[in-house]
């Protein structure tokens, strides 16, 4: 097993993602598209839309549809709009297919979605299982009763099963799905099939090739993985990772876990696992070099970093030590600065030298600030709170302060800030999800 270990450079959760474009209210001119009539304004009143209708649907009800599109009698037409409800309309995942077509009625628009409905999802049920029950099966799988039926569900479902039980110790659990279809009434019944098989403990866990820590401390870094606890395979490559990680952490930076071999007793009840350690050299860290920075200085990057040049390696502190550095980059508004660590091995004196590459890359700013989530509470008690202003460039340590500040208003529960593209190549939009305190919280006007 050679598990990959790199540092995930996430800060306060924040992602680049596509907005959802907003609803437009009015537009110049649309590009025709699947024949739809492109209204132009040529010196005359914008038509709307005058009209909606949903035709189609079987198991679902009109209701149903219209809940998903943004597109509202009264609007004026866009075709983006209307593109952007049939991608919504898929993105429920109970159709098949979806489109619009717009014709023209007297005053505007009369717009018709066509939609074709997956298969409805008519009953679930179980059978064979008495190691969990139907309710805890039915909360766990992602196929429900009354909604579209998917094909990719229902095999991810499969795995779902099996990874309930694979928790309760039952490896050789076997699950079989059967689809019943009605064409006529576009329905399916779904039955999982379940064969639990025996419970297994695990009777004796095993290293070999180990030399640097004896069997009994690696057994102690296992959590999961322990003698008369249930078999997990899952939990198993956690405490692998784990083992891998403590070598590491204790300057074995080629350690390497093997493939474990699993033994079972003649009923299928009692396992012995045996783990082959790779130990490799254990390896000291040597100098520090950094090329392409402009913004700091050699010395002011060399605080960052956590391992001490003579120290012995440490997986932990090698990627702390990236998120330092990185983190010192997001503070001044870099936000697609990126810093690349070669690692040079000295075999002759079992060293590691280090090189840092950096692409600075360029300043972002802030172009909008939104306050998301608030029900109760009005937003200018939230954007008083917010430490960034439009204009002002991206501050990590800000974003977290407004957090805190948000968060010391006393009836908040959570506070999730997002980016996402702002309206120049520059510029990001800081998005503050407010999660509000239940009834009976503090509020606030």
């Amino acid at each position: 097993m050679k598990p990959v270990y790199a540092v995930v450079y996430c800060l306060l959760g924040l992602a680049l993602l596509t907005a959802r474009p907003p609803l437009v209210l009015a537009e110049t001119s649309a590009s025709p598209n699947r024949g739809e009539i492109s209204p132009s304004t040529g010196g005359q009143e914008l038509k709307i839309i005058k009209e909606i209708r949903i035709v189609g649907n079987k198991n679902f009800k009109e209701r149903a549809v219209r809940e998903l599109i943004r597109t509202r009698p009264k609007d004026y037409y866009s075709a983006k709009a209307l593109e952007e409800d049939v991608r919504e309309i898929l993105g429920s995942g109970n159709f098949e297919s979806a489109d619009f077509a717009v014709t023209e009625v007297t005053g505007g628009y009369r717009v018709t979605y066509t939609v074709k409905e997956r298969p409805w999802v008519k009953k679930i049920d179980f059978t064979g299982n008495k190691k969990i029950g139907k309710g805890k099966l039915k909360d766990e799988i992602s196929l429900k009763a009354k909604e579209g039926f998917d094909k990719t569900k229902l095999e991810a479902d499969v795995q779902t099963i099996l990874s309930l039980y694979g928790e309760k110790g039952y490896p050789d659990c076997k699950v079989e799905p059967f689809t019943s279809f009605d064409d006529a009434e576009s329905r399916v019944t779904l039955n999982f099939v379940i064969k639990e098989g025996n419970r297994v403990l695990i009777d004796k866990v095993e290293f070999e090739g180990n030399l640097a820590f004896k069997t009994k401390k690696l057994r102690k870094v296992f959590r999961e993985t322990r003698r008369k606890k249930v078999y997990n395979s899952e939990k198993l490559k956690g405490d692998l990772e784990l083992a891998e990680l403590f070598y590491k952490n204790n300057g074995y930076a080629k350690a390497d876990m093997g493939d474990v071999r699993v033994e079972y007793n003649a009923e299928r009840t009692r396992i012995t696992l045996t783990v082959p350690v790779s130990e490799g050299q254990r390896y000291v860290v040597g100098s520090f070099e950094f090329f392409g920075q402009t913004i700091y200085t050699e010395k002011e990057l060399s605080k960052a970093v956590e391992m001490k040049t003579g120290s012995l390696y440490n997986q932990e502190k090698h990627d702390v030590s990236l998120q330092n550095l990185r983190e010192l980059y997001l503070e001044k508004g870099y936000l697609n600065a990126r810093v690349e660590p070669e690692e040079l091995p000295d075999e002759k004196v079992n060293r590691i030298n280090y090189r840092f590459r950096i692409d600075e890359g360029s300043i972002f700013y802030i172009d909008r600030v939104y306050i998301e989530g608030n029900k109760k509470t009005k937003e200018k008690v939230f954007r008083r709170e917010v430490q960034l202003k439009p204009g002002d460039p991206f501050s990590s340590s800000k974003i977290r302060r407004s957090q805190e500040k948000i968060i010391n208003l006393g009836f908040i529960d959570d506070v999730k800030p997002d980016i996402q593209p702002g309206r120049e190549p520059d510029k990001v939009d800081l998005i503050m999800d407010i999660v509000e305190g239940k009834p009976g919280s503090l509020s606030a006007g």
